[in-house]
């Protein structure tokens, strides 16, 4: 049995404006799993007791706003870590079958950084509105019994974003 020093990783999470964000859950990942706290006062948070190691922190998303992986390598008693949350703007999605018919009623979730971060249902003309970016990943199920649909294609060089499913 061989004792080694921890070390704690530091930090406040800021929003999109540089006002600190309290009460906002944070994840810390590593190779011996992940561990969350929650940020206090002034947006402070530390999670003590970790091994020297590569870890990944996130914050979770926060009234429309996310925040990046920042990846930290514990090798002394405090690492400081200081996160920025950025806003991911609400996007028109037009959601279309194979043959490029307008799949109405469909519910789409939308997920960033492995987080789901908004869901909606498609209108009359297979259009919902969702914050999402170009890395945007989509849960796709019908509005009748909630059966998923695969993705077949997410392109966005169009004047408006298109996600083309296979309906079962």
């Amino acid at each position: 049995l061989v004792a080694e020093p921890a070390g704690s990783i530091r930090g406040v999470v800021r929003d999109a404006s540089g006002a600190p964000v309290a009460g906002l859950p944070v994840e810390v990942r590593g190779a011996s799993g992940a561990r969350r706290t929650t940020t206090g006062a002034g947006g402070a948070f530390v999670l003590e007791g970790l091994l020297a190691a590569d870890y990944v922190v996130e914050p979770f998303a926060y009234r429309g706003q996310v925040g990046q992986e920042t990846q930290v390598r514990v090798d002394r008693a405090v690492v400081p870590c200081d996160l920025q949350l950025t806003r991911v703007p609400e996007a028109s999605l037009l959601v279309v079958n194979e043959q490029g018919e307008a799949a109405s009623g469909i519910w789409v979730a939308a997920s960033l950084h492995g987080l789901r971060r908004g869901v909606g249902q498609a209108d009359a003309r297979g259009v919902v509105s969702l914050p999402m970016t170009g890395d945007a990943e989509f849960e796709v199920r019908t509005a009748d019994g909630y059966a998923a649909c695969a993705v077949r294609s997410f392109d966005v060089s169009g004047p408006q974003a298109k996600l083309v499913i296979a309906q079962p």
